[in-house]
């Protein structure tokens, strides 16, 4: 199954264990692959900023969603921004699947019920509000 297949079958029961596997997470050299639900987290971050607005020079004035994201992930901001930029398809070097994930998950609708079933697991492995921001309630784009 790959990427986007997975990401939007996820599950409850899913996204509970990668967010214990997020949890467990420590800082390397070279970063591991973005699971289901830091991708659902990448994804819900489009309604509140243009991720190729951001680069090396003024990356340090991402929203402050991304960089609790990126500390709580054990990525850097700039790893978010880039990954963004894979799935909308802004690089060529996304991985196969990502951008047609983007395309799938554009409407409200789509991405709705997924952000929310991944909020709910983060809530049950005690990730509150301030290591994972729930993105989608009433932010407007930056």
């Amino acid at each position: 199954m790959d990427i986007a297949e997975r990401t939007s079958r996820l599950t409850v029961d899913e996204a509970r264990h990668e967010w214990r596997r997020i949890r467990a997470r420590q800082p390397m050299s070279r970063q591991e692959s973005y699971l289901p639900v830091e991708i659902v987290m990448c994804l819900s971050l489009f309604r509140i900023l243009r991720p190729n607005s951001y680069g090396g020079a003024n990356m340090d004035t991402v929203p402050t969603e991304v960089k609790i994201l990126a500390s709580t992930l054990v990525r850097t901001p700039g790893s978010i921004i880039s990954k963004m930029l894979n799935l909308n398809g802004s690089r060529e070097n996304g991985a196969s699947g990502e951008s047609q994930l983007f395309r799938l998950l554009q409407s409200p609708e789509k991405l709705e019920p997924l952000h929310k079933l991944v909020i709910t697991a983060a809530r049950a492995e005690g990730l509150e509000e301030a290591a994972v921001p729930d993105i989608l309630t009433g932010r407007s784009m930056r």
